[in-house]
């Protein structure tokens, strides 16, 4: 992440990916697609490990997302 997406914001974006801390571990993410047309992609890295989540859906992204960082919150706690 190189600017914060909000001021005060725990979330820094840069080169198309969002870069956050979840339980004491980077994530780094990206919506790859949707909004609210029906679909929804969205890829999670857990950064210093070899998990990638990737989330795939025939709903809006408001639906996709939040399936995304909790499968992230669940893995990053292994």
């Amino acid at each position: 992440g190189k600017v914060d997406i909000a001021p005060g914001a725990p979330i820094k974006y840069g080169y198309g990916f969002y870069d956050q801390n979840l339980n004491g571990v980077s994530v780094r993410g990206h919506s790859g697609g949707g909004g609210n047309i029906g679909l929804g992609a969205h890829v999670e890295l857990i950064w210093d490990s070899d998990i990638a989540v990737i989330v795939l859906g025939n709903r809006d992204l408001e639906y996709v997302r939040p399936l995304a960082l909790d499968l992230v919150m669940v893995l990053s706690r292994q």
